[in-house]
């Protein structure tokens, strides 16, 4: 082998590196491209997910039927203001609240096909600054005259209705705005406007 042909040898051994090598670079660019894409792809998708869920229904007035896992609820009433319940006129049990004692009275009708079970610790308010406070166990079974299946506890079967009043302890300088009615304590709930 003579010297221009050992060069050209040596000369084509380096050039198959930088072949490689830019090849390899241009499959990197293709990924990074593929890669940008994909993401986009995925993020406009989500993007549209989202703008398709169904937004939560304004909240219902005093006094109308909402429905939530197989339960119709109607608010009949709502008041603040008591410090101390009591069973009645023999006082057997009395509750005492922290602050005052918010009574929600509701009507809870099983509109499924099989009996169910609404339960009062499934159901919140909430005040103006979306703070949210949980049901009184001892209060409500007070109101509910110390029994301890209090009606907001039984099982409903398909068709019937229980009433009965759920007992929140709330600070005396706050008024609720809002009452979060569940069927279970998985479901989305219902809102219902207390003022």
């Amino acid at each position: 082998m003579n010297i221009k042909q050992e060069n050209m040898t040596r000369i084509s051994r380096k050039q198959s590196p930088r072949k490689v090598s830019a090849l390899g670079v241009l499959g990197i660019i293709f990924l990074v491209f593929c890669g940008i894409g994909l993401i986009s792809a995925m993020i406009a998708s989500g993007i549209n997910k989202s703008d398709s869920s169904p937004q939560a229904a304004a909240p219902s007035a005093l006094g109308t039927s909402v429905g939530d896992e197989g339960f119709n609820f109607v608010v009949n009433s709502f008041k603040c203001g008591e410090k101390e319940i009591s069973t009645g006129d023999v006082v057997v049990s009395r509750a005492t609240a922290q602050g005052q004692f918010c009574r929600l009275n509701i009507t809870v009708t099983n509109s499924g096909d099989t009996t169910n079970r609404i339960r009062a610790y499934d159901q919140y308010l909430f005040n103006a600054k979306e703070q949210r406070f949980e049901y009184d166990a001892h209060a409500t079974s007070v109101a509910a005259g110390n029994y301890i299946g209090a009606e907001i506890n039984d099982d409903i079967n398909p068709g019937n209705s229980v009433t009965a009043d759920i007992v929140f302890d709330i600070p005396l300088s706050d008024a609720p705005s809002l009452a979060e009615l569940h069927g279970s304590n998985e479901s989305q709930g219902v809102q219902v406007n207390l003022q």
